[in-house]
């Protein structure tokens, strides 16, 4: 696929735009696209979508390395009004409240350029094929390790899958039950 010039806004005319998408893709076929790169490009062992806890923040997805050293945050948009309301968002405009040690939008191919996103943040493009593309490496955040360890906590009290685990519910001291509830 061959560039075209970038034709938006006073942008630096050296700039070049990926085609844009012909393809309407959903919000839930580019959570998949990422999903897919944090286990198979990524290799992280532990990969969230849209998980919901007291936190502030619901990421669309986030990758936890096995390793235990760093996070990667994607955030997948749609259209450009989407995209330009994330930047509203507190802990976007105070990046040490966000979760993620590298960050990430997942956009279809063309609907933003990668000089438009944030400081240190990266940009991934997804074509009409599937075929994704890292259009700019994000720079490292520190990421709010609270809220992450917020959300592994979260993930294990939903597991109840294993009787080696031991959860203490909220607010009762001295009491242990498994995830079993035993």
């Amino acid at each position: 696929m061959t560039n075209r010039r970038k034709q938006r806004g006073d942008h630096d005319l050296d700039t070049w735009y990926s085609p844009k998408s012909e393809r309407q893709w959903s919000h839930q076929e580019l959570i998949k696209k990422a999903i897919e790169w944090l286990q198979c490009s990524k290799k992280c062992t532990i990969v969230m979508r849209e998980l919901v806890t007291r936190n502030s923040e619901t990421p669309d997805c986030i990758g936890f390395y096995s390793s235990g050293h760093g996070t990667i945050l994607i955030e997948c948009k749609t259209t450009r009004a989407d995209y330009l309301a994330d930047k509203k968002k507190l802990f976007r405009r105070d990046t040490k409240l966000g979760v993620g040690s590298k960050r990430y939008f997942m956009v279809p191919s063309g609907l933003i350029a990668a000089d438009e996103v944030p400081t240190r943040w990266g940009l991934i493009e997804v074509f009409d094929s599937g075929r994704k593309r890292i259009a700019k490496e994000s720079g490292d955040f520190t990421a709010n390790t609270h809220n992450e360890i917020t959300m592994l906590v979260s993930v294990i009290r939903r597991l109840k899958i294993s009787t080696a685990i031991f959860v203490v519910p909220d607010g009762v001291q001295g009491s242990e039950t498994d995830v079993n509830g035993k």
